[in-house]
C-alpha cells in the first residue's frame, strides 16, 4: 500500500475520532437548553432510533433473560401510555418487569423497564411514578448506552494515533506510547461521563415533557427537594462522626451516593421550569385532571 494513502488513512481515521469525543462535550451543552437539541444530538437520535439500531438491540434483548415478574396491570398500562407518548412504536414497546431487589424506582433494561419496591410503596406519589416511568421509556426509545463503549475507544485508539501523527516515536522512545494509551483511556471514561450525563438529562426533559402534566413535574420536583433535605440532614448529622454504626454509615454513605448521583440530572429549578411551561400550557393529565373532583 503507498505510504502517502496510508498515512491519510491514518489521519481521516484520527479526525473521526477526535470528532466522536468533541461531539459529546458538544451535545452536553447543546442539552443544557430544555426542550432543544443541537445538530449532533438530533443525528444522534436519528441513529439511535433507526431499525438498524433496532434489530442490534433486539440481538442483545433475545439473549438476554428477561428480569424478575411481570408487573401489574396498572404499571403495566402506564408503561405502554409512556413509551408511545416518546415516540416508541408499539412493536418496538418492551414490557415492564418487577424486581424486589432492584435499589431504584425503575431502571431500563435492554429487553424491559424494570421497577422495584420504591416505584410500588404506596406513599411515593403517581407525579414521581409517572415521571420515572416516562424517563425510562425515554432510554428505550434511544437505546444508546453501547455508544459508551465507541466513546473509550475513541480516545484508547486516538492518543497514540495522535502521537504518531505529531511526533512519530522511535526506539525506546516507543515506550512512551504506554503512557499515551493510559492518557487516552481517563480521557475516554471522563467522556463517557459527560454522555451518562447528556443521557440522564435527555430522559428527564424528553420524558418531563412528555407527561404532558404540570402536577407530574411538580411532585417530581419537590420528592427531589425534599430528598435533598432529607440527604443534607443526614450528612450534617453523621459526616464528622467517627463512631457510626453500620446502619449510621450505610446511610450516610447512601445521602452522599445520592447527591453526586442527582447531578447528572435535571436540577430542581429545571424541574420547576418544565412545570410552569406545561401549566402555563393548562397541561394536565388524566389521574390529575380527575383528582380535582374528589
Amino acid at each position: 500500500m503507498d505510504k502517502n494513502i496510508f498515512r491519510a488513512g491514518i489521519r481521516a481515521l484520527f479526525c473521526l475520532l477526535v470528532l466522536a469525543n468533541a461531539s459529546v462535550y458538544a451535545m452536553e451543552n447543546n442539552n443544557q437548553t430544555l426542550n432543544q437539541k443541537g445538530m449532533i444530538g438530533k443525528a444522534l437520535a436519528i441513529i439511535a432510533t433507526s431499525s438498524a439500531m433496532h434489530r442490534y438491540n433486539q440481538f442483545f434483548a433475545k439473549i438476554i433473560p428477561l428480569q424478575g415478574v411481570p408487573a401489574s396491570e396498572a404499571v403495566q398500562a402506564l408503561g405502554k401510555e409512556a413509551q408511545a407518548a416518546v415516540g416508541i412504536p408499539a412493536d418496538r414497546q418492551v414490557p415492564i418487569q418487577y424486581v424486589s431487589e432492584l435499589d431504584a424506582s425503575a431502571t431500563a433494561d435492554t429487553n424491559a423497564i424494570i421497577i422495584g419496591n420504591e416505584f410500588t410503596h404506596d406513599k411515593t406519589v403517581y407525579g414521581v411514578k409517572r415521571c420515572n416511568m416516562f424517563h425510562e421509556a425515554v432510554h428505550i426509545k434511544y437505546h444508546d448506552d453501547e455508544f459508551n463503549g465507541v466513546l473509550l475507544s475513541c480516545s484508547f485508539l486516538g492518543a497514540p494515533l495522535a502521537t504518531k501523527m505529531l511526533v512519530n516515536l522511535q526506539g525506546k522512545l516507543k515506550l512512551l506510547y504506554l503512557p499515551v494509551l493510559l492518557a487516552g483511556y481517563y480521557v475516554g471514561r471522563a467522556t463517557q461521563g459527560q454522555f451518562e450525563n447528556y443521557r440522564e438529562r435527555r430522559a428527564d426533559i424528553e420524558g418531563h415533557y412528555a407527561t404532558q402534566c404540570h402536577k407530574c413535574v411538580a411532585e417530581k420536583a419537590k420528592d427531589i427537594r425534599d430528598t435533598y433535605v432529607l440527604a443534607n440532614n443526614i450528612i450534617t448529622r453523621l459526616d464528622h462522626n467517627t463512631n457510626l454504626n453500620e446502619a449510621q454509615g450505610n446511610g450516610l454513605a447512601f445521602a452522599k451516593g445520592w447527591i453526586e448521583d442527582k447531578k447528572r440530572y435535571l436540577s430542581i429549578e429545571e424541574n420547576e421550569t418544565i412545570a410552569a411551561e406545561l401549566k402555563r400550557d393548562n397541561k394536565v393529565c388524566a389521574f390529575h385532571d380527575q383528582s380535582k373532583f374528589h
